[in-house]
């Protein structure tokens, strides 16, 4: 599992340490030959931190609220009430049913760094949203939904969760592929040298946009997209604050839109559903199922 979750990391770090393992045999500097191998040795060391780390991964659900704990020597411990969790992320591996979990919880934390400039101090901030990642989930999918079933009060949390019946679909929609494909071709003519890798990131670009589905279920929004690691991004109907419909040129001239769902106290959108070709649909459904509540 720990293989194929840092399967991109992993091949960059394989293909560094053999391109300088080859240098090093090609010009005889032997620091060279040592740091390649030094740099092989890095992902072992990080498996068994990785081993220990999610062996000690605790995670409990109880009647109004949810902990997790983390930690090898430094232990962290979050909690929070059902109420207040707006949105769950989740990634499966390459090749298999595990994964990772991101629970968003309502508020956002701000980061901040001074720069120096001409005797000057500037201070730089950003708002990242307030969230804890639970990793190497068996069956990551299925426990989220078993999650979205007790936030929505589907599920009473017992010794044993048993799967419910999928919700009821109430709309689907894809992502349109006008929209990337042309966004790629005019970044490749502005940016020249990109161009003759047109032949490879177009066919990337239209496999990636074929796997975005929006879901419009009966007390849920589900956005799921990925090659490799498959994600799905869910967000319940009762913790939508405002949501924003947008076309721009692209969309007008495709023939479809965006919308921008916010909940309570977010200064970003929570979720966006990106070229859609339902997107007045989706729109319309969401206000008709929040005011029904």
């Amino acid at each position: 599992s720990w293989v194929r979750a840092n399967c991109y990391s992993l091949l960059v770090i394989f293909l560094a340490g053999i391109g300088s393992a080859a240098f090093a045999v090609y010009s005889g500097e032997n620091l060279v030959f040592a740091i390649s191998g030094i740099a092989l040795v890095l992902p072992f060391i990080a498996l068994i931190h990785s081993w220990i780390f999610y062996a000690k991964q605790v995670v409990s659900l109880h009647d109004h609220h949810m902990e997790a704990s983390q930690g090898i020597i430094a232990k962290r411990t979050y909690f929070t009430r059902y109420r207040n969790i707006k949105k769950t992320l989740t990634t499966v591996y390459p090749g298999g049913k595990d994964g990772s979990l991101r629970v968003f919880v309502a508020g956002e934390q701000t980061l901040g760094a001074q720069k120096q400039q001409s005797e000057k101090k500037s201070q730089y901030t950003r708002t990242v949203p307030c969230s804890f990642t639970l990793g190497f989930l068996p069956e990551v999918s299925k426990g989220s939904q078993l999650l979205d079933d007790v936030l929505a009060g589907r599920l009473e949390v017992q010794d044993e969760l048993t799967e419910l019946e999928p919700l009821e679909l109430i709309t689907e929609s894809k992502r349109g592929k006008g929209n990337s494909l042309v966004s790629l071709i005019l970044l490749s003519i502005v940016i020249f040298p990109l161009l003759p890798f047109l032949v490879i990131t177009l066919p990337l670009t239209l496999l990636s946009v074929k796997r975005w589905r929006y879901r419009l279920e009966a007390g849920r929004i589900v956005s799921s997209w990925g090659l490799l690691f498959k994600k799905k991004e869910s967000i319940l109907l009762d913790r939508i604050d405002s949501q924003q419909q947008t076309q721009g040129f692209l969309g007008k001239l495709f023939k479809n839109g965006t919308v921008k769902v916010m909940t309570a106290g977010s200064s970003k959108p929570d979720l966006i559903i990106s070229d859609s070709t339902s997107y007045q649909t989706i729109s319309q459904r969401i206000k008709k199922m929040i005011k029904k509540g």
